[in-house]
């Protein structure tokens, strides 16, 4: 059994097609049904989209997608129960599935609104997240300095190489990975990132990044002047590399392709993976710097945590769980140092007690 791949909209039943077209254009009047999808970010209507997608596909690989049946008519106990069995069946995370099913749920309250939707979200009479529970995801956890060693190397790179175009890019590169490593925005604030309005830049060379609450993940204005030590970075590439890469086009956009593009979302995700790659030996994705940010401040103390909290964006309670975490692995390396130097220091004395019997 293999995995199914989600119907796109537009080989979507015209009834489902309409209904999504309308939720993604501008409401016509006041009180219209329209545009209800438009005050989504743009990663949970994909989200949604492939949910659905996978949804309709199943119902199409067993012969039941009826065009003419209305999104909320499809959507019965029975049909879902299969769809669950199959997912688990060919090996689906459970977390991917309770997410599937709250995104179905989602979704249908977008584009067929029903109340009859409501058995979506208690599987089992139970909520989702307990029928499903996640797993998370273990990292590596990598130490601040440690990485900037690293970003020190890719500086040095940037200075020596004789090929101008890889020089230009390893300097982007360098105030890309300083950004990330120091601050840990979020993929998509950075990607948004605009001279003069998500990047300030005052006479005196002070250097501010602001994201807009109404742009942010937790909807709360993250503001704050970056450290020097980041600065010099995002300051050269400005200065140099973006300079030449905008040619004579304008653009009011950071981050910047040689051909002069705004660089997107899995471009720059990309750029962060190759030289995690290349300095860790696997590639991670932006968003585990804001772990290892998190990480690496809990181990320092419960006010760098907390100061870290403010600089994510995330609630003081996030912090001071990562600090507990922190504290309990630093515990544990402690009491493994102690074993084995008291296995060395009895050792000897083990030796000459058995030797003797």
């Amino acid at each position: 059994m293999q995995r199914l791949r989600p119907m796109k909209p537009h080989v979507w039943p015209r009834v489902d097609q309409t209904a999504w077209q309308l939720a993604n254009s501008e409401a016509s009047s006041l009180f219209s049904n329209q545009g209800k999808a438009l005050e989504l970010r743009p990663a949970t209507r994909a989200l949604y989209e492939r949910a659905y997608g996978v949804w309709l596909a199943f119902l199409a690989q067993r012969g039941e997608l009826d065009p003419h049946e209305k999104p909320a008519q499809r959507v019965t106990r029975e049909r879902v129960q299969l769809w669950l069995a199959d997912m688990e069946a060919i090996g689906r995370a459970k977390g991917t599935i309770g997410l599937y099913l709250i995104s179905l749920r989602a979704m249908l309250q977008i584009i067929d609104p029903s109340p009859s939707h409501n058995f979506l979200l208690r599987p089992w009479g139970r909520t989702v997240w307990r029928a499903f529970p996640t797993t998370p995801k273990y990292f590596p956890p990598q130490d601040f300095d440690d990485l900037m060693r690293h970003l020190e190397v890719l500086h040095a790179f940037s200075q020596s190489c004789p090929d101008h175009e890889q020089k230009l890019i390893a300097i982007r590169d360098c105030a890309l990975m300083a950004l990330f490593l120091m601050y840990a925005p979020r993929l998509g604030d950075v990607t948004r990132m605009r001279l003069g309005t998500r990047l300030l830049i005052s006479d005196d060379g002070l250097m501010t990044v602001c994201f807009p609450g109404e742009e942010t993940k937790g909807k709360r204005l993250l503001q704050y002047p970056l450290h020097d030590a980041c600065a010099v970075y995002i300051r050269r590439y400005i200065d140099s590399a973006r300079r030449v890469f905008a040619g004579d086009g304008f653009t009011d956009a950071v981050w910047l392709s040689p051909g002069g593009h705004m660089l997107r979302d899995y471009e720059i995700a990309s750029i962060f993976r190759h030289h995690t790659k290349n300095w860790l030996g696997k590639g991670y994705g932006p968003h585990t710097a804001r772990k290892w940010l998190r990480s690496s401040a809990a181990k320092r103390s419960p006010q760098a945590a907390f100061d870290t909290a403010q600089v994510l964006g995330h609630s003081p309670a996030v912090s001071l769980r990562h600090y507990a975490e922190a504290t309990d692995r630093q515990a544990t390396r402690r009491h493994a140092s102690n074993l084995s130097e008291l296995r060395k220091r009895t050792r000897s004395l083990a030796e000459r007690l058995y030797a003797a019997e």
